[in-house]
């Protein structure tokens, strides 16, 4: 016990270590579970159904999505031909982004009834997204680059995208609760002890064991 009690300063320091190398080892789990787990959608939403229809009857790799082009006032002549030419931009740069087989008003006027609401405000693209090995935000962040440029709004949607966001929702929701939780547990201990110090401590000991359990078990 004495020993211990000498080396105290020695263990903290393996134990601080332990913890750094540990955590910065560890898998992303978020990227885990972003492709691999956690369906934000359920096998019967529409967008799921729709999707597993569309895949009897295509074989081509990969997922069918949108994208969804709205303007309230509806969608003025200059503002389609603008949307036309980053549809083209992104048919061109499709190999590059990883999308193709698009079905588009433009290049299809015959399912421009279906593409195109009555009311003109809104317009679809629908294509087929191959992943790639690539982050959903990843993806997003390269077609979004392609069509900044159109003066409307537009919204990415499909499983991958809707899923993608479920996500992010959920773990924002986990860290707020897991930041009240902790709160609320110092709050409480400092009301039982009376003091500052030792509650902080406690919480500092516990966090050390979970990182190093956390990493211990992704290792």
């Amino acid at each position: 016990m004495r020993q211990i009690i000498k080396g105290r300063w020695a263990i903290l320091a393996i134990w601080l270590v332990a913890t750094i190398v540990l955590t910065v080892i560890q898998p992303d789990i978020n990227a885990i579970l972003r492709s691999k787990g956690q369906q934000g959608t359920s096998s019967d939403s529409p967008s799921v159904m729709a999707d597993n229809i569309l895949k009897k009857m295509d074989t081509t790799e990969g997922v069918n999505s949108l994208i969804v082009f709205y303007d309230k006032d509806k969608i003025s002549d200059k503002e389609m031909k603008e949307i036309g030419m980053a549809v083209d931009e992104l048919r061109d740069s499709g190999k590059e982004l990883g999308i193709a087989d698009f079905i588009d008003p433009f290049s299809m006027p015959e399912a421009k009834s279906s593409l195109v609401s009555e009311d003109g405000t809104t317009l679809m693209v629908s294509y087929k997204l191959d992943k790639q090995g690539r982050e959903v935000d990843d993806i997003k962040e390269q077609i979004e680059s392609k069509i900044d440029s159109v003066p409307v709004e537009y919204y990415l949607s499909g499983e991958e995208f809707i899923n993608n966001d479920y996500l992010k929702a959920s773990q924002s929701g986990v860290e707020k609760s897991a930041a009240l939780t902790v709160i609320f547990i110092l709050v409480v201990l400092i009301l039982a002890f009376r003091s500052v110090v030792t509650p902080v401590i406690s919480l500092i000991t516990v966090a050390i064991s979970y990182l190093v359990s956390r990493g211990l078990q992704r290792n």
